[in-house]
């Protein structure tokens, strides 16, 4: 799980940095930039993915806007603010270190710097990495942070790197003038320090020390081995059949739900989808199905309406429901440090069925995975309650009776409103505490309150 985000010059996004929770609300008008912080948050996550699989074409800011898979841009001058070329573009998150993984931090560190003592300027480095591994040496955790910025037009870039509030190294590239400071030293001779090709991870070389630039990518993509899934607000669509596309993500636009569905149908994985069974049938979703169709040999689908209890296929119903059948597949599949960001959860569903909601994503939080969402709906954030006093899902399902309790604390749920009051996005953070979202969402509050007035004025 990213513990903090840091987004400059994104779209509407001037400056931001933003602590996330494991179950994180952004609600707030149109157009606030809501989006752009899942698209930043997306985006991130691709450049670890990139590093991982050897994806050359991602390993910059310029390339990973032109190719990402998830939030691509045909011009690469429309996700900067204003479509500003002069700007530098940037993105950035904070993790924690375990002491174990300070340990092997330190070990390499360690034997670093007494590859590079006798290097020119090898003395100078070798110090600072020293003071590193003092700040280092007692602490049980630690965060680590990275932040690179990149200007689209010139090229020119700029990487920091932080262990806790402490900058211990620092790179900027202009043209062919290179500046690095490392812990208060300051050298604009020779190189000794480069990035690599994936710039948007830490993975400075030590006078090609290669073990140092491993461990840290190992430590990172480690840490950040998690799958980011983005479901869209074009999600909706339902197909009688389908092609099978073999896909253990339901797709930006939910457009690979029934294969989901088909994966999750296997008797493997019948118990991890049993809370999701039970909770699809609070959102008139009973025993819902995909699996091959012998007639057609495509995916189908098939679930039992609660009310006039007879087997019909997905088209079939609400066009809320269909919303919420993506995500309820993503969520129940994804696996334990996992994030799945969702847009809009609430499309084209009655109140009654938002203020359920939040019971749908604590099950998932619970499990260890992150959701971030974002929402136009009051009922959904106020109705958070339910999930920090505690609530219990029971009922049948396809591997029996089952009961779940679901209840999260406080610090679990972080909630944001998002406006641009002025020209760029802001956020604030809202109060939760353990009876749940505390006062209401200032944007709205002011709506409802001219509507109530009208509502129970004399007549």
């Amino acid at each position: 799980m990213i513990k903090k985000v840091y987004v400059e010059n994104f779209k509407c996004i001037k400056d931001l940095e933003i602590e996330l929770a494991p179950f994180t609300i952004f609600v707030g008008p149109n157009g606030s930039g809501k989006t752009s912080i899942l698209e930043a948050i997306a985006l991130i996550d691709e450049s670890i993915g990139a590093v991982k699989y050897g994806d050359l074409s991602k390993g910059t800011i310029k390339g990973l806007l032109l190719n990402s898979n998830i939030v691509k841009f045909e011009r690469v001058e429309t996700a900067i603010r204003e479509k500003s070329s002069n700007l530098m573009l940037g993105f950035g998150y904070e993790l924690r270190l375990s002491k174990h993984e300070i340990e092997r931090l330190m070990k390499t560190l360690l034997e670093v710097i007494t590859a590079i003592e006798e290097e020119p300027d090898g003395m100078t480095v070798a110090k600072s990495i020293k003071n590193v591994c003092e700040l280092l040496k007692y602490q049980q955790q630690a965060n680590i942070k990275y932040i690179y910025k990149e200007n689209i037009e010139s090229g020119d870039y700029e990487a920091k790197l932080y262990f806790g509030d402490k900058k211990i190294l620092s790179i900027f590239n202009a043209g062919s003038v290179i500046k690095i400071n490392i812990n208060g030293y300051l050298s604009t001779e020779k190189p000794i320090i480069y990035l690599g090709n994936h710039k948007m991870i830490p993975s400075f070389n030590f006078y090609g020390n290669i073990k140092f630039v491993e461990t840290i990518k190992n430590i990172i993509t480690k840490i950040l081995g998690y799958k980011v899934y983005y479901i869209s607000t074009n999600r909706g669509y339902t197909p009688w059949f389908e092609t099978p596309h073999r896909e253990n993500w339901v797709g930006k636009n939910g457009e690979y739900t029934l294969d989901v569905f088909n994966d999750l149908m296997k008797p493997e994985n019948l118990e991890m989808f049993a809370p999701y069974e039970i909770l699809s049938r609070e959102f008139g979703i009973e025993l819902p199905w995909a699996g091959y169709d012998r007639e057609e040999n495509k995916l189908s689908s098939n679930y039992l309406d609660p009310k006039l209890k007879v087997n019909l296929m997905f088209p079939v119903l609400g066009y809320g429901s269909k919303q919420l059948l993506p995500i309820i597949a993503q969520l129940a599949y994804s696996r334990e440090g996992d994030i799945i960001l969702i847009e809009e959860p609430e499309i084209s569903l009655h109140p009654e069925y938002q203020v359920k909601l939040p019971v749908l994503f604590g099950k998932a939080v619970q499990e260890r995975k992150q959701v971030i969402i974002t929402t136009h709906s009051s009922y959904l954030p106020l109705s958070i309650y339910k999930i920090i006093e505690g609530c219990e899902i029971k009922g049948y399902t396809r591997v029996g009776e089952k009961e779940y309790k679901i209840k999260l604390d406080p610090d679990d749920i972080a909630i944001y409103h998002v406006t641009r009051e002025k020209k760029y996005t802001e956020v604030e953070r809202l109060d939760v505490d353990e009876k749940g979202l505390k006062g209401g969402i200032p944007s709205f509050i002011d709506v409802e309150r001219v509507l109530l007035d009208k509502m129970f004025e004399e007549r």
